[in-house]
């Protein structure tokens, strides 16, 4: 997990390199999402989702490290977490990039 994270991306949604930046929504061309950034998450990302949220107790990190394949995902964001705890809420979406 990293604070403050500026993604650099490819048109396919490949992650080009990673850097952190205190104030990115001040530079150009930057979209910005609140949430966790999750390169390779599974294809099938609402199913694969839905199966996270059936275990919504369990931090986000051993959710991710359970479900996210080694490559061949898409590029997407969770949001939504109870950030202190790392979980998900009922509040909780995913969203594909």
């Amino acid at each position: 997990m990293l604070r403050n994270p500026l993604v650099n991306v490819t048109a396919d949604g490949r992650v080009l390199n990673v850097e952190t930046c205190a104030e990115p929504d001040r530079m150009p061309a930057t979209e910005f999402y609140a949430g966790v950034l999750v390169p390779d998450f599974p294809g099938d990302y609402r199913a694969a989702f839905h199966r996270m949220r059936a275990e919504s107790g369990t931090p986000l990190p051993e959710l991710l490290a359970r479900c996210v394949p080694a490559s061949d995902g898409v590029l997407a964001v969770i949001s939504g977490l109870d950030y202190p705890s790392l979980t998900l809420t009922p509040q909780s979406q995913i969203r594909k990039l």
